[in-house]
């Protein structure tokens, strides 16, 4: 399987991580096989957890798989806040 981003002459990562960032991916991968699945985008949010300082496989793949789910995931707006353009103002002008 080839995986986006990760490759052995990274000299950023140590060639465990790599093979750690592999792994995270071939296990998320298979958690979204009945999704329509684009690696590269898997892997940045993978690669993003990762550099956060998770380091728990079964953690940074059930986050990239509910990142990665149509249901949570935005066209418009990836915010952690949550705070959309189409919030209803609650204040009386």
């Amino acid at each position: 399987m080839a995986v986006p981003l990760f490759n052995e002459a990274s000299r950023i990562y140590a060639p465990d991580e790599i093979d750690f960032l592999r792994n995270c991916v071939a296990l998320a991968s298979l958690k979204l096989s009945s999704t329509q699945l684009d690696e590269t985008v898997l892997a940045e949010r993978i690669l993003r957890l990762y550099e956060s300082g998770l380091r728990d496989a079964s953690t940074i793949c059930d986050l990239a798989v509910r990142l990665i789910t149509p249901a949570n995931e935005s066209a418009d707006n990836f915010a952690a806040n949550g705070n959309a353009p189409h919030e209803i103002d609650l204040l009386p002008e």
